[in-house]
């Protein structure tokens, strides 16, 4: 009988009973010759190797855990194999078509993962302010948008003084770079959530997940020229200045789709790219007599 098993989950001893389905150890040394390795179980004519064990168990805690470990994948490897038999011998017309579905996913695979790292290494990621804008002025009637945008700063503060108060709604009403250098140090202070740059835009539902307050009638405050004040119901109340407001159907703002343009600029580099590819190695074959087409009528 083969004694191999004993060097694994770290040199512990291994019971030889696990070796189940084993016919006879003259079939394992007969095949452990042919193959030059040492079988550990056998399904059938599937073989599992010493070497498919190693570094199980090696993370146990004990040898005794270390052990468990190469059993349970001896085990689960038995079971799925009879399974796996058991399946292909009763879905016999199948079989093909899986095994097609298979191959043309592996094809798939390998392609896929040549041209991902074919663009990781060449492509150009590098986009111009020039290719955006002019991306943007093309598509204007594509990037509409198909819902309302609101551009605002805000700051959620723990309720203050009505003198503290005052200051930081004036602040916050400005777009100057004083009142915005007093804001920045304000909201560093107090703040316990802010965006105070004039790039942000938000949709109506983004604002409404930002804000735990009911009921604020944003196209409403989008129109007041001084900062809204809204308090809830906790010890909060948060400062609200609509910078700008954009209804449905109008032209995107740059700054809202800058990154998506971006994207889609990338990804359409990406397509050209591997187009390009795709037809350098075919013309390549062709000039070379890689390949032929028989009977091409």
């Amino acid at each position: 009988m083969n004694t191999a098993i004993h060097k694994w989950a770290g040199g512990v001893g291994f019971p030889v009973l696990l070796l189940v389905l084993v016919s006879s150890c003259s079939y394992f040394k007969g095949k452990e010759a042919e193959l030059g390795t040492n079988p550990v179980a056998r399904v059938y004519e599937s073989f599992l190797y010493e070497a498919d064990l190693k570094g199980i168990g090696a993370d146990a805690a004990t040898p005794e855990d270390s052990i468990k470990a190469v059993k349970n994948y001896i085990d689960s490897w038995i079971r799925n194999k009879l399974v796996l038999k058991y399946a292909e011998e009763n879905l016999p017309a199948e079989i093909e078509d899986i095994n097609k579905q298979i191959e043309n996913y592996r094809q798939s695979l390998i392609i896929y993962t040549y041209e991902r790292e074919l663009v990781a290494q060449k492509l150009d990621t590098v986009i111009s302010e020039k290719e955006i804008l002019d991306y943007y002025d093309k598509h204007k009637e594509a990037l509409q948008l198909k819902t309302p945008l609101y551009n605002i700063k805000y700051a959620r503060i723990k309720k203050q003084p009505k003198k503290v108060i005052d200051s930081a709604s004036a602040w916050i009403a400005k777009n100057d770079f004083i009142s915005n250098s007093k804001l920045q140090n304000f909201c560093e202070q107090y703040a316990v959530k802010y965006v105070i740059n004039d790039s942000t835009w938000f949709k109506e539902q983004e604002l409404e997940n930002i804000f735990p307050i009911q009921n604020i009638d944003w196209e409403s405050i989008a129109f007041n020229k001084k900062a809204t004040i809204v308090t809830d119901t906790t010890n909060y109340i948060t400062l609200i200045k609509v910078l700008g407001y954009k209804f449905k159907g109008a032209d995107a703002p740059l700054a809202y789709i800058r990154e998506d343009i971006s994207n889609i600029i990338i990804n359409k580099r990406k397509l050209d790219y591997v187009s390009k590819v795709h037809s350098t190695i075919y013309d390549d074959a062709l000039k070379n007599k890689k390949f032929e087409i028989y009977n091409d009528e």
